[in-house]
């Protein structure tokens, strides 16, 4: 029998054993690097740094706007300019990609809002989406396609207990914090974090002070919980999909990208 290629072997993978078997592929160096940046960002969001600032863009579509990461060294911009760029992305197959895409650029920004202004840090937060231009910012482009799937889902229980929460009948609300807890332990968290605030949970007896308490102690616990390869591993569970979906369609040869390509999985794939 021919010897299994990579993509066969990861089917089903656990995003660490995932990780453990890129290891021996020198294409996965480039990943590595990605997840690297990401990695920071995502620990100088926690200790309460804004990592996500926008400015107009001088253009006839005034709404966009430019967003830019101020937090990157030189050499980490220049990697995200390298590969994150509009034309890039196209050269590579990426044809689904628009110009201009809207962005939760508050879920990064998240923990600094709540250092300063607690009570009010979840509405700013939600309430800072704005249209992004991929092609003048390819840390826009950066931002849309990695690092705001990794805070949404990292900051997920917070907005369901805000402006985002789940809806439909007792089975559809545990259904979606069930969702959030297995997505929580693929990435490495312990769940004793989310016992105040998750379904059937102490949160509708809490004081507004108490409530504020606990956001304040779940974002703590992230940043004290995060592991350093937890970029790296919310890549390798986010990339269960894809791999499944692929090698389900690939039994009568190779699967075309138009047919394989849902448009979340267009996003992962950036």
């Amino acid at each position: 029998m021919p010897e299994l290629t990579f993509g066969r072997r990861a089917v089903g993978r656990s995003p660490s054993d995932l990780l453990a078997a890129e290891e021996q592929y020198p294409l996965a160096a480039r990943l590595l690097r990605v997840d690297a940046i990401t990695t920071d960002i995502l620990i100088r969001s926690l200790s309460g740094n804004r990592v996500a600032d926008t400015k107009a863009v001088a253009k006839a579509v005034a709404k966009n706007v430019e967003l830019s990461i101020p937090t990157l060294p030189p050499a980490d911009r220049a990697l995200v300019a390298e590969i994150f760029t509009l034309a890039a992305q196209q050269e590579r197959g990426a044809w689904f990609l628009s110009e201009a895409e809207k962005l939760r650029v508050g879920l990064a920004n998240l923990p600094h809002y709540c250092s300063r202004y607690p009570r009010f840090a979840i509405g700013i937060a939600w309430e800072e989406t704005v249209r992004v231009d991929f092609s003048t910012s390819p840390e826009g482009l950066y931002f849309w396609s990695v690092v705001e799937p990794l805070f949404a889902v990292l900051f997920r229980p917070l907005m369901l207990r805000g402006p985002g929460p789940a809806t439909g009948d007792a089975a559809a609300q545990k259904q979606v914090w069930l969702e959030v807890e297995e997505s929580y332990l693929a990435l490495g968290f312990d769940l004793a974090a989310l016992a105040p605030i998750r379904y059937g949970g102490e949160w509708g007896r809490l004081s507004s002070s108490a409530q504020l308490q606990v956001r304040a102690a779940l974002i703590e616990e992230c940043r004290k919980q995060a592991p350093m390869n937890l970029a790296g591993r919310f890549r390798a569970w986010r990339a269960q999909p894809l791999i499944e979906r692929y090698y389900a369609k690939a039994n009568r040869g190779q699967p075309q990208m138009r047919e394989t390509l849902t448009k979340p999985l267009q996003r992962f794939l950036v």
